[in-house]
């Protein structure tokens, strides 16, 4: 990484020494930001005063994503983390069992899960062992949750490989019911699979779903029909290959890193990613939302269509959006490319090249690529076809809702993680580049082409 990269996302050590510098540069006075500030409209902190925390870890968890208005949840959050943080093994997973009896189990899975996703100072501890820990104390709370023969005592009701099948799975008794899966056992693919067992419970009208201990379990999310945008599926362990193909609506959260053909065909709905993606991410997707907190491997969003929106908060190999028809190059389909990672410590640091690959937006007739690079390391040689054009006020106001809920997601902020370069508060046209198909390819009549 270049020292002026580095700088661009890293508070050096002086402010870091100097509280009062540092809270300067967090929040600078309004007059020194008024323009700027009046276009960002910056969700508040979940702290309500800088003497709450101290700033620095103010920074670090700055927004709470779904512990918000939790306050009680949020408390048990900084226990956990300061547990971990110290190596205080045994008194994380005896303040795990005081939070259950305290606040329930799907707060404490809420907690935990705040915990797994989110990026903060571990430490002397590796991310791995944090990672791990985290999800076997996952599995044992939903493991102490009622299995099927319960329902009538409970609103979340968990199966696994043993009862799924030699029972008859219940219809769900409300919308707001949870049918938790034990995804040990369970063949990766076939009639007896996870993903098929979703689909059945969707049938009985369950419509909110954990799936946990996942294995390689392929193709979750799919085959559940049209206008499934009151389902939700939590997704633990490491998924297999096809996640969320050709959904047509809901959500499907992957706690962690997902494989390959994720989100194929998509027509509508969110995927969210808290890790890296495999390959060929959202190929032929037609609509819809997908964030990603880390990397997608080569080739994604090739052949997407309409209008797919997707933010990949790292970067991607190569072949970016290739053969992108996503429409107009304002208000229609478009990938952000943000070009960011985090350090030991939880902090944003900004990539040394944003897009290390070439054919970005190659063959491409429609739609726009934006590209976090205030430095302009991206080349046009990178393009293969593609042509920058400048980025405008009208393209911020196509893309800051999808930022503000990124910043929602994965605690990434649009001020000082996106906009600040080297301690200075841009503009979004002086960090974003946007990428168009080249004025010569997207005339082209693609239906004249042989199959």
């Amino acid at each position: 990484m270049s020292a002026r990269e580095n700088k661009s996302y890293h508070f050096s050590k002086s402010f870091q020494s100097n509280p009062r510098r540092l809270r300067d540069m967090i929040s600078p006075p309004a007059r020194k930001l008024a323009a700027p500030g009046q276009i960002l409209n910056e969700p508040p902190s979940p702290f309500s005063t800088e003497d709450e925390v101290h700033v620095s870890f103010r920074k670090e968890l700055r927004l709470w994503g779904e512990l918000a208005e939790k306050p009680k949840e949020q408390q048990w959050a900084l226990k956990l983390r300061t547990d971990l943080k110290n190596e205080a093994l045994s008194d994380f997973m005896a303040a795990v069992n005081r939070a259950t009896l305290e606040i329930g189990s799907l707060s404490v899975l809420r907690v935990l899960t705040f915990l797994l996703d989110r990026r903060w100072d571990i430490g002397f501890l590796k991310r791995s062992q944090v990672v791990a820990l985290l999800n076997k104390q996952i599995g044992s709370v939903l493991d102490a949750l009622p299995d099927v023969e319960e329902i009538a005592q409970t609103d979340v009701v968990r199966v696994n490989y043993q009862n799924a099948w030699s029972k008859t799975l219940p219809d769900s008794p409300h919308q707001r019911a949870i049918l938790v899966i034990n995804s040990l056992g369970f063949p990766a693919e076939g009639s007896q699979a996870v993903s098929r067992l979703l689909v059945q419970g969707y049938q009985k009208g369950w419509r909110k779903f954990i799936t946990y201990n996942c294995r390689g379990d392929r193709f979750i999310g799919c085959g559940l029909g049209p206008n499934t945008d009151r389902v939700r599926i939590d997704v633990y362990g490491s998924s297999g290959d096809y996640l969320g193909s050709g959904m047509d609506g809901g959500q499907i959260i992957v706690h962690g890193a997902a494989q390959d053909q994720v989100g194929q065909i998509l027509t509508a709905g969110k995927i969210v990613i808290f890790g890296d993606v495999g390959q060929t991410f959202l190929y032929g997707a037609k609509g819809g939302e997908a964030y990603v907190m880390g990397n997608a491997a080569g080739r994604p969003l090739i052949n997407a269509v309409g209008r797919i929106r997707a933010i990949i908060n790292g970067t991607c190999l190569d072949y970016c959006a290739e053969s992108f028809m996503a429409g107009r190059e304002l208000d229609d389909g478009f990938v952000i490319i943000n070009g960011i990672t985090f350090d030991r410590q939880g902090a944003v640091i900004g990539l040394e090249t944003k897009y290390p690959g070439n054919n970005l937006f190659s063959m491409a007739s429609g739609g726009a690529c934006y590209l976090n690079d205030p430095y302009r390391t991206v080349k046009t040689t990178q393009l293969n076809g593609a042509v920058f054009i400048p980025f405008r006020q009208k393209d911020w106001n196509v893309i800051i809702d999808y930022l503000r809920f990124n910043e929602m997601l994965f605690g990434l902020s649009i001020r000082h993680d996106l906009l600040l370069v080297d301690g200075v508060l841009k503009w979004p046209k002086e960090v974003f580049r946007k990428v168009v198909a080249s004025p010569k390819l997207k005339n082209l009549d693609w239906s004249t082409l042989p199959d």
